[in-house]
């Protein structure tokens, strides 16, 4: 449902750590994800939590994108919102963590 790519932000610098695999310094990250989605109990909204943990030893600016299916209507972000996907561009710091979330309705009934 998501994904993430990064740029490498060490700023020339080569700390002591593990550290992207790739000369361009473009790259996507492997299961970095943590998504927890809750309803509320009263309506048919939803909240999800997005958790992108940065495993190198140099910061990273990465762009995470969270695409939706059809009849999704986001109520809230503070990402780029677009046609079917949100868009957030984030700096983790080194081995930190980055939390994005959103609010959105389904067309169908909770439990389909």
């Amino acid at each position: 449902w998501s994904s993430v790519s990064g740029v490498a932000s060490d700023g020339g610098r080569i700390p002591k750590g593990p550290h992207p695999l790739d000369t361009t310094n473009l790259f996507a990250l492997v299961n970095p994800i943590k998504s927890v989605v809750s309803q509320n109990p009263t309506n048919q909204t939803y909240q999800a939590q997005i958790w992108v943990m940065n495993p190198f030893a140099i910061p990273l600016q990465a762009t995470i994108t969270q695409s939706f299916p059809p009849g999704v209507t986001v109520l809230s972000t503070d990402g780029v919102l677009g046609s079917s996907s949100i868009v957030w561009t984030r700096t983790i710091p080194t081995n930190g963590l980055a939390g994005e979330t959103f609010a959105f309705t389904l067309p169908t009934m909770p439990g389909a």
